[in-house]
């Protein structure tokens, strides 16, 4: 079996070093792989655990650590970025297979006190001055961030975070499918060139080619970005940008064209509500506050002082272009004031 196990996981193009293999991955390779990983992952932290903090070094712990968690993230982030390219049935359900273990898996180790605690040790050996710079970022790093998943918290709250954070991964990939189905779902079938006047050859081409392999003639467009950015920018029938704009614009809403079918509003709410819940758990005011942990600025206030600066800043050279954009288009025959579908045309 063991012999069976290795083999299969050599066998996996989501296990082997080097760069992602796209050509060779498929949906039945993601959840093997990221269960392998989780494995091996778990293994090096039960060696931490038994460890005597005499024996605890930067090499054992820290970049033991730092392998395992870059071949998961690796192969994650790219299944992740398959099931978004490739948006097939087969893919999403890969993605969702392997979400709840990702997401649990992450919870369990972020609240491993054990492990925590090896962390502390390292942080406070005799020769932690003496480390390279980014050693002593990355261990405090660590530390904050156990912190933040409520380490050293009752085990009523951490039970409580874990099973927020499991639930924000579920909406999380919720809300991306929905986008992603909003997307694809709004489709416009042009019988005639002339109504795409304006298009480069390139991206008519590819309506083209869209239309044939949905057995049509003529032009598909929908809301990828190709399609969407070529209307925006180079159709000349007005009519027709505000079309696309607006149902660009309101994807996965409550508004527009596909108004409530992929709505994202209620989703967006509970997301709300739980970032909410699990910073005040923690001991914050809001999740702003939570946020702010590990950023630069040190306050909410400080953010909003900034982005007012900025705005003063920006805002009258904004007009001025715009003013300028303005008398040009004007020279063209545009109506004004200039709307947001108006922009990249001109």
């Amino acid at each position: 079996m063991a012999n069976s196990s290795s083999n299969s996981h050599s066998s996996n193009p989501l296990m082997t070093s080097g760069l992602p293999q796209f050509q060779s991955i498929q949906p039945q390779h993601a959840q093997p792989a990221v269960e392998a990983m989780i494995e091996a992952y778990r293994d090096i932290i039960k060696k931490i655990e038994v460890m005597p903090e005499a024996a605890l070094d930067y090499d054992n712990v820290v970049w033991a650590e730092a392998i395992a968690d870059d071949a998961l993230s690796n192969a994650w982030s790219t299944i992740g970025h398959l099931n978004r390219v490739m948006n097939t049935e087969d893919w999403r359900n890969a993605f969702q297979a392997c979400l709840p273990l990702i997401s649990s898996f992450s919870t369990e180790r972020a609240q491993n006190q054990r492990l925590y605690r090896a962390y502390e040790v390292l942080s406070e050996r005799d020769d932690f001055a003496e480390q390279p710079a980014a050693i002593q970022a990355a261990i405090q790093h660590q530390l904050k961030d156990f912190k933040l998943s409520g380490v050293d918290q009752p085990q009523s709250i951490r039970d409580q975070l874990k099973e927020h954070s499991l639930r924000l991964s579920e909406l999380s990939n919720q809300f991306g499918n929905h986008v992603m189905d909003a997307t694809d779902g709004f489709q416009v079938h042009f019988e005639n060139v002339e109504e795409l006047e304006g298009l480069p050859a390139d991206a008519l081409a590819q309506m083209a080619a869209r239309s044939k392999s949905a057995g049509q003639s003529g032009y598909v467009a929908d809301l990828s970005l190709p399609s969407y950015r070529a209307i925006v920018t180079y159709a000349d029938d007005r009519a027709l940008r505000e079309k696309f704009y607006e149902a660009y614009a309101t994807r996965a809403s409550n508004k527009g064209p596909q108004a409530g079918q992929f709505d994202n509003t209620p989703i967006v709410s509970e997301i709300i509500r739980l970032r909410h819940e699990m910073a005040v758990l923690l001991g914050f005011e809001h999740h702003a506050a939570y946020r702010l942990e590990r950023r630069m600025a040190d306050s909410v206030e400080s953010i909003e002082s900034f982005l007012k600066d900025l705005v003063d800043k920006a805002q009258p050279i904004a007009q001025q272009q715009l003013q300028t954009l303005t008398d040009f288009a004007q020279t063209k025959g545009a109506s004004v004031p200039l709307a947001p579908w108006d922009m990249a045309y001109y």
